[in-house]
C-alpha cells in the first residue's frame, strides 16, 4: 500500500487542491471524492464531507470576488463622473451616472439574491 498523506496536517492544502481541480479542470463532485479517496486515507463518507467543505469555501470566495468587482466598478465610474464634471463635460457625466445607476442596481439585486439564497425555504415551525 502506498504511503498516503496525513489528512489533518494537509487539510488546507487539500481544500485548495480541490478548488483548483473543480475550477480549472472541471472535476465533478464524484471525481473529487474519488481523488480524495485515492490520495488520502479516508472513506467515501469523509471524502464527501471534505468535498462539501471545499465547495462552501469556493462559494464564499466567489461571492467575495463578485462583491469586490462591483466595488471596483462603482469606484471607477464615480471617478469618471467626477472627472467629466470637473472638465465641463456634463453630457458625459450624465452618461456615466446612468451606468453607475445600472451597476448599483445590479449590485443591489445580487445582494437580494444572495440573502434570499441564505434563507430557508420553509419556517422551522412545520410549515
Amino acid at each position: 500500500m502506498k504511503n498516503l498523506p496525513n489528512i489533518k496536517k494537509d487539510k488546507e492544502q487539500l481544500l485548495s487542491e480541490l478548488a483548483d481541480l473543480r475550477v480549472r479542470q472541471g472535476y465533478s463532485k464524484r471525481s473529487l471524492v474519488e481523488y480524495v479517496m485515492a490520495n488520502y486515507p479516508v472513506k467515501e463518507r469523509m471524502a464527501y464531507k471534505i468535498v462539501k467543505e471545499s465547495a462552501e469555501r469556493l462559494g464564499e470566495a466567489y461571492n467575495n470576488m463578485v462583491g469586490d468587482a462591483f466595488s471596483d466598478a462603482i469606484m471607477v465610474l464615480e471617478n469618471m463622473r467626477q472627472e467629466a464634471i470637473q472638465s465641463g463635460q456634463i453630457k458625459i457625466a450624465l452618461d456615466v451616472q446612468k451606468e453607475l445607476n445600472r451597476v448599483n442596481q445590479l449590485y443591489v439585486e445580487k445582494q437580494e439574491i444572495t440573502i434570499a439564497a441564505e434563507q430557508p425555504l420553509f419556517k422551522e415551525d412545520g410549515i
